[in-house]
């Protein structure tokens, strides 16, 4: 996961070359209805409910808008939040999804998870994040995550570890990190 108001060239070089390149914005229902983000479909039939919407370009690209700073750019708007629908176009390379209100403690899901992160950091609740796959394409499990983390320097999370932080600070429980 990634802070969208933070994404370079060089990260999301990065995310395509450790993921299969589908690259997706969780984003707050807020967000996705100020910049006008429809569902990507009208019947929703994926099995855990991940609320995709129409994909976007950042209207101001460089090229085609595949590349790592075309996307970048795009995500970057998307985390503006003087961003308007037609700072946008449709369809495009990045696909914004939207969050549950209330996060993982209401939906265990990768897009929840990087918007409770965000705003925990007190920053800007869009996000890119990515299905990390091996050299064989499958995706990671958290064995090889932690192998990729340690090898390029990149802090992994569980959700459950996020969960379980969120409902110790709602309860006033001390966290103790590990």
């Amino acid at each position: 996961m990634l802070a969208a108001q933070y994404a370079t060239q060089e990260w999301i070089a990065w995310t395509v070359r450790v993921s299969s390149g589908f690259i997706c914005a969780p984003l707050t229902n807020e967000i996705a209805d100020r910049l006008a983000l429809p569902p990507m479909v009208e019947h929703n039939e994926d099995p855990r409910g991940t609320a995709y919407t129409v994909t976007v370009d950042a209207a101001n690209r460089l090229t085609t808008g595949i590349s790592a700073a075309d996307r970048a750019n795009t995500l970057r708007i998307l985390a503006d939040p003087t961003s308007t629908p037609s700072a946008l176009t449709r369809p495009g390379h990045i696909v914004p999804l939207r969050a549950v209100d209330g996060g993982v403690l209401v939906r265990n899901g990768h897009t929840e998870a990087a918007i409770d992160l965000l705003l925990l950091a007190g920053l800007e609740p869009a996000a890119a994040i990515c299905e990390v796959v091996g050299d064989d394409g499958e995706m990671l499990r958290l064995e090889g995550l932690l192998a990729l983390g340690e090898r390029d320097d990149v802090p992994v999370i569980a959700i459950k570890d996020l969960v379980d932080w969120l409902i110790a600070a709602r309860d006033g429980v001390a966290a103790v990190s590990a």
